[in-house]
């Protein structure tokens, strides 16, 4: 049979304050898998959390986050910008066509709102207003 490493997981200090609460350990759920084989498996989901000991660290204070807007004014600033919210967007969406996310990023009728910190742009969004 393959042997396997004990593979326990201890929580660090940037772990989120919700971890999920396990009735076995890793090293007994792979154990278990191992003898298990070639037997029907049934599905284990774990849906309940309980409480981390450890405080939620966040990387700096929420007071230094903020939202500014940006368009397409073919200024150099905005231009910066809007590319790091291109990269962004077609990091996170990568399935869709990278020509249509700079149609829409660029585009002057649209606005795009940008989540900073400390003057880098973190995340954001990108919305036409229709105005009546």
């Amino acid at each position: 049979g393959r042997h396997r490493k004990n593979r326990n997981i201890t929580p660090s200090s940037k772990d989120v304050s919700f971890q999920p609460l396990a009735s076995k350990t890793i090293s007994e759920s792979l154990q278990s898998a191992d003898t298990n084989v070639g037997q029907k498996r049934t599905n284990t989901t774990y849906h309940s959390f309980k409480a981390s000991t450890h405080p939620v660290t966040y990387p700096s204070t929420l007071s230094d986050i903020y939202f500014q807007t940006v368009t397409n004014d073919a200024s150099n600033s905005a231009s910066v910008k809007l590319i790091a919210l291109k990269n962004i967007f077609s990091r996170q969406l990568p399935k869709m066509p990278k020509e249509y996310i700079v149609r829409l990023v660029f585009d002057h009728r649209h606005i795009s709102l940008a989540i900073m910190r400390q003057d880098r742009i973190i995340g954001g969004g990108c919305y036409r207003p229709y105005y009546d």
